[in-house]
């Protein structure tokens, strides 16, 4: 439930268009600069190179210089206010750190009879259900903490200019949800979004699936497997995979540093999710067409 809500209230708004960088682009329009104009292009090169050239500059040794990542992630937050992009291990940390946020807000406000066949949570149609209400508060706080390896970050410095817009998709995508809601019931709706965010982002943390898969993942690589796991063994980032590694993978990734998430994430990881999945699903037999689920569209 928690990455479903987590995709659709989080990661498909404004904040794509963030993490790709689209924002620095936007203000050099707003400025009335040509990105396509040669001159103008030259320049953003330099200035995108000169930002990541700083924003990396201790990659190899950031164990041992920066091992909060506090100094980079400092450099990160200057960049955004430039209008620069999110790196894909920063971002990855962000999602982590904000499903993990929605799945402990769920914990604390929706009924433990949640889980029980035939259950029903009740609402003031004249209103919505509380855990929609919580999940708006939660999403829409500035000064929500967000965690990247051993520092911190609020979510209004990684969004930045771009903030109302992102604020405003939180409320559009709601929205939907609560249309779902009231015609199918928000029980029944809380499920939709918890399958389609298995369908969509099954690769996400946490899913009932990770830690299985970070031991097969584990077990390979211990058994000089690597080629099974690694898509480009040969150009893999280097790090120590001693136990403190596979525990925080498992358990804590968003307090993984940045060379050990660009590790991961040239893994198979997920294809070794999607294994642990199909074996739980071949526990219940085949399925029929009429049995299948597809509700991927309560996402967008």
């Amino acid at each position: 439930m928690a990455v479903g809500l987590t995709v659709l209230c989080w990661r498909n708004t404004a904040l794509e268009d963030v993490h790709a960088g689209v924002e620095r682009v936007q203000r050099l329009e707003l400025l009335g600069r040509d990105p396509d104009d040669p001159d103008v292009h030259a320049e953003e090169r330099r200035a995108r190179r000169d930002h990541y050239q700083l924003l990396n500059a201790n990659w190899e040794m950031l164990a041992d210089i920066d091992p909060d990542e506090s100094v980079r992630t400092d450099v990160f937050l200057d960049g955004r206010e430039q209008g620069f992009g999110i790196p894909d291990d920063i971002m990855m940390r962000l999602n982590i750190s904000t499903a993990l946020d929605v799945r402990d807000m769920l914990d604390d406000v929706l009924p433990d009879s949640v889980t029980e066949p035939g259950a029903e949570i009740t609402y003031d149609r004249r209103s919505v259900p509380e855990h929609i209400a919580a999940l708006v508060e939660l999403l829409q706080d500035p000064d929500r903490e967000l965690t990247v390896g051993g520092s911190a970050v609020a979510a209004g410095d990684v969004l930045g200019a771009t903030w109302d817009e992102y604020a405003e998709d939180v409320m559009r995508k709601v929205a939907t949800h609560i249309k779902v809601t009231d015609l199918i019931g928000a029980r029944r709706a809380l499920w939709y979004a918890g399958l389609s965010g298995i369908i969509y982002a099954s690769a996400w943390f946490p899913n009932p699936w990770w830690s299985r898969a970070v031991d097969l993942l584990r077990d390979a690589i211990a058994d000089n497997r690597a080629v099974e796991v690694l898509y480009s063994p040969e150009r893999v980032t280097e790090i120590p995979l001693d136990d403190e590694f596979w525990q925080t993978l498992s358990s804590r990734p968003a307090e993984l540093t940045g060379p050990q998430c660009a590790w991961v994430q040239d893994t198979r990881l997920p294809d070794l999710i999607s294994t642990a999945r199909d074996s739980d699903r071949q526990r219940l037999g085949p399925l029929t067409g009429e049995d299948r689920f597809f509700g991927l569209a309560v996402m967008f």
